[in-house]
């Protein structure tokens, strides 16, 4: 059976675009729920604390506030925190679309910036520069940096699989080493 010449440069095409290791990565909605509330709650308590203050604020027996600068502290602490509330919507929003993946195919690794930042990514592994794997505690984290600014960063909680950042740098391993030979 024969395609004829379209055909197989078109099956050319997609082996070589064909991806070597897919990772899905995790969607956050339970933390960025979690995080409405704790920045809702606060922003409600700065609020009504900014509307009904009376009395002014010591901050650690370092800085006096009379009432009024009180009262625009906490004005300012309650916008910050709708701010983030803002944030975390805007976040929820884009939690419930396509699924995120970090894929690995014979010529770049291509992703998301972050979990958050959705624009995707793609750093060929010629252009590789740097890859920076940072743990503190129970958690680990990798940022990926290509030669012109390109940078991916996720952490192992951005991944659906537990291992999945240990199989990643394994990955990352085979292109590049071939790349260097």
């Amino acid at each position: 059976m024969s395609f004829g010449r379209k055909g197989v440069v078109a099956a050319a095409a997609a082996e070589r675009s064909s991806p070597v290791c897919k990772f899905r990565l995790n969607s956050r909605k339970g933390r960025i729920v979690l995080a409405l509330g704790l920045f809702g709650g606060g922003g409600l308590m700065f609020g009504s604390k900014a509307m009904t203050n009376d009395r002014g604020l010591i901050i650690n027996h370092l800085i006096e506030l009379g009432p009024t600068a009180a009262s625009v502290f906490y004005a300012v602490l309650a916008v910050v925190s709708l701010l983030f509330v803002g944030a975390a919507l805007v976040a929820l929003v884009r939690q419930f679309g396509e699924p995120q993946w970090l894929v690995l195919d014979q010529h770049a690794v291509s992703g998301p910036q972050s979990v958050i930042i959705n624009r995707q990514v793609r750093i060929p592994y010629v252009d590789l520069v740097g890859i920076k794997v940072t743990s503190v505690r129970n958690s680990s984290g990798v940022e990926l940096r290509g030669r012109h600014g390109q940078k991916i960063w996720l952490s192992n909680a951005d991944f659906e699989a537990d291992g999945d950042l240990g199989t990643l740098l394994a990955e990352l391993d085979r292109p590049i080493a071939a790349t260097d030979a």
